[in-house]
């Protein structure tokens, strides 16, 4: 049924008061708020705010809100907060039924409402992480998809479609796992997807926030540039994050100190450059401005001449083409991390992992 005009511009106008009313509530509520809780809901007020149409509006306004509820001084009951949020008009969760559901419709181009993707390489089983059961939440949801991609065939990964993929050509197991979270998107099923949620191998969404899922896909899908990440909670640019990296393990020196000079070497490199949470990415399979973006990302990556940590060269491949990822949301509230899966001794590597795939061919 298609709504006359006149009340299609009132059911928007609606969802547009609906939107800035509750920015006028959080931007009373973070008077009231710690110094730790304010910084996020501040960049979601703005967001708010600054909108520019209906839909990124409410997306906004319910992030905010689930970001609010989760606060510690929520959970704690702290009366003045609670007073504020019942005293508006926009009262406790009543106004999120104003949202609209995505009713998504499969066509012969995008069959599949959510895809959520994993990548998971390593040279054995025991060492590899090992994805959580989605079995759950695959059963409630039959127009959602799991793929794993992995060069293990025999990876245990309950209600997760294995697609095993040999990614020979590359030296680093590290490369391998990569191309599933950044170029899945070339995959010829991946491609009937409303929209992609990257997650790494340890992790899995959460049954109740099924719904959640539909609405920010169709989110995902409508938005101009197709990606939508978090910033890093350690957002001081590139050259920073690199030299966090041989502190934190992550990368040996030699790589870290390779990208530098590659990055410093590009002449519209801003070593302020935002970071990003490269953990869980929300983006559109089919959006050009992703796969530009990606694919620039990947051209230099897949050399294997710098770092394996994807973080510093995907802000920089962001910024050379002004792509700025709309947030994600709360991931530790969206998504359920489970750590005692986790392969590769917590993430943690050294240069056995510069080229530990190499020396896995020569061994057979």
């Amino acid at each position: 049924m298609v709504l006359p005009k006149k009340d299609t511009r009132n059911k928007r106008q609606h969802y547009k008061q609906v939107a800035i009313g509750f920015a006028f509530l959080l931007m009373q509520i973070l008077v009231l708020l710690p110094q730790r809780e304010r910084l996020e809901i501040e960049q979601l007020t703005s967001e708010l705010l600054a909108s520019n149409s209906t839909t990124d509006g409410l997306i906004s306004a319910k992030t905010a809100y689930d970001v609010l509820m989760e606060t510690s001084s929520i959970q704690q009951g702290d009366e003045s907060i609670q007073e504020t949020i019942t005293s508006t008009p926009v009262e406790g969760q009543g106004w999120r039924k104003t949202l609209p559901l995505a009713n998504f419709i499969a066509t012969t181009d995008t069959q599949y409402e959510v895809c959520f993707v994993t990548s998971v390489y390593s040279s054995s089983l025991k060492q590899a992480d090992h994805p959580p059961t989605v079995q759950a939440i695959q059963d409630q949801n039959p127009s959602f998809r799991f793929f794993a991609f992995t060069n293990l065939p025999n990876l245990e990964a309950p209600g997760w479609k294995i697609r095993v993929k040999q990614l020979d050509q590359y030296k680093r197991r590290i490369t391998q796992s990569r191309w599933g979270k950044f170029m899945a998107w070339e995959d010829p099923e991946i491609s009937l997807c409303q929209a992609v949620i990257y997650m790494d191998g340890f992790c899995r969404p959460k049954e109740k926030h099924s719904e959640r899922y539909k609405r920010l896909a169709k989110a995902i899908f409508d938005s101009k540039e197709g990606i939508f990440q978090n910033r890093h909670e350690v957002d001081q640019g590139p050259i920073h994050e690199l030299n966090r990296i041989v502190v934190k393990k992550k990368d040996i020196r030699p790589n870290v100190e390779a990208s530098k000079a590659w990055l410093q070497g590009q002449p519209d490199f801003d070593p302020n450059l935002p970071m990003y949470v490269n953990t869980f990415i929300g983006y559109n399979p089919k959006n050009e401005r992703f796969q530009q973006v990606a694919r620039f990302f990947w051209d230099r990556y897949s050399l294997e001449l710098d770092s394996w940590r994807d973080q510093p060269l995907w802000s920089y491949a962001l910024h050379k083409y002004k792509v700025h990822p709309t947030r994600l949301g709360t991931y530790k509230a969206l998504f359920q991390q489970v750590f005692r899966n986790m392969g590769h001794a917590g993430h943690r590597y050294n240069k056995r992992a510069d080229s530990n795939a190499q020396t896995t061919l020569d061994t057979n």
